[in-house]
């Protein structure tokens, strides 16, 4: 039971970097209110200071995501890493966290944007540095300001993790809306995808998690099931944004903050399961991370 409370902890945690580097700068690029035959990419550039509304070099943003995945990826070059944590894992009063570090690139507009990153499960537990899974994502910029993302997490898994983690594929896209001119509730994203694995409803995912135990790396039930994810957030101000997300499973809503304009450290915190759909009350968690920004 122990293990299978680990595998819904991922889920319910802030897993850094599954999601569009981590979401510690998940990058709109061009904004509404540019056209693309316009736009070169200093222009580019201009428009998305203007989103954040920062002056700094870096163009740090809060995340636009808590626990799904967004349409966007890389962009530029540039790499990234955090930990996440939560005060108690699902059905249980275990404390656990996870690293994870990755790399993001590409130019999405032109081509497509990419992410890979790795990440240590189960920091507090036994197997510590013997879990570890491996994710990947591409974007793309449908129009200036609508983008989509494929992807995968655990697509490779070590032994260990195969216990109590599934591959969990996906297809997101996210949509910025600017709201105001001023500075104060400005902007806005809608983010709607489709997953298989952990993006399931909790019922079917117990029952994927149940048969890899009793043949680690089968995933027949895993493949034949998806699940709808979803999300909203609103920059309250310029490097605060609130954020609700729909996991497939449950309900959870945060805040994400950049407490520095010319550092791109991003620090989110959200309670999970505010519905209480595991019907074992509501958990908190967080994540910090940190990007650093190669080139653009």
């Amino acid at each position: 039971m122990r293990r299978l409370t680990r595998h819904l902890l991922i889920l319910a945690m802030f897993t850094p970097s599954l999601w569009a580097q981590t979401g510690f700068r998940a990058d709109p690029a061009v904004p509404v209110g540019v056209t693309t035959n316009d736009t070169g990419r200093e222009d580019r550039e201009d428009v998305e200071k203007r989103w954040l509304d920062l002056e700094a070099e870096g163009n740090n943003a809060p995340s636009l995501s808590i626990s799904i995945p967004t349409g966007f990826s890389g962009n530029g070059l540039s790499l990234y890493g955090g930990i996440s944590f939560v005060d108690r894992v699902r059905y249980s009063d275990l404390s656990d966290a996870a690293i994870t570090v990755g790399v993001g690139g590409g130019d999405p507009e032109k081509y497509v944007g990419f992410s890979v990153s790795g990440t240590a499960y189960d920091v507090y537990g036994s197997s510590f540095g013997k879990s570890f899974g491996l994710h990947a994502s591409i974007s793309r910029m449908l129009t200036n300001s609508l983008s989509i993302s494929l992807g995968a997490n655990n697509i490779l898994l070590s032994s260990d993790a195969e216990n109590f983690q599934i591959l969990s594929a996906y297809l997101a896209a996210t949509k910025v809306l600017q709201l105001r001119q001023s500075k104060w509730f400005r902007w806005a994203s809608l983010t709607l995808g489709v997953g298989n694995g952990a993006f399931n409803s909790e019922d079917k995912t117990n029952e994927i998690v149940m048969t890899e135990f009793d043949v680690p790396g089968v995933d027949e039930k895993n493949w034949e099931n998806f699940g709808i994810f979803g999300g909203f957030s609103v920059a309250v101000l310029p490097r605060l944004n609130v954020i609700a997300n729909w996991t497939g499973q449950d309900l959870d809503a945060g805040v994400s903050v950049v407490p520095f304009s010319k550092m791109g450290l991003v620090v989110s915190a959200a309670a999970l399961d505010i519905t209480e759909n595991a019907g074992d009350g509501v958990r908190w968690g967080g994540n910090v991370g940190y990007t650093y920004q190669f080139s653009k």
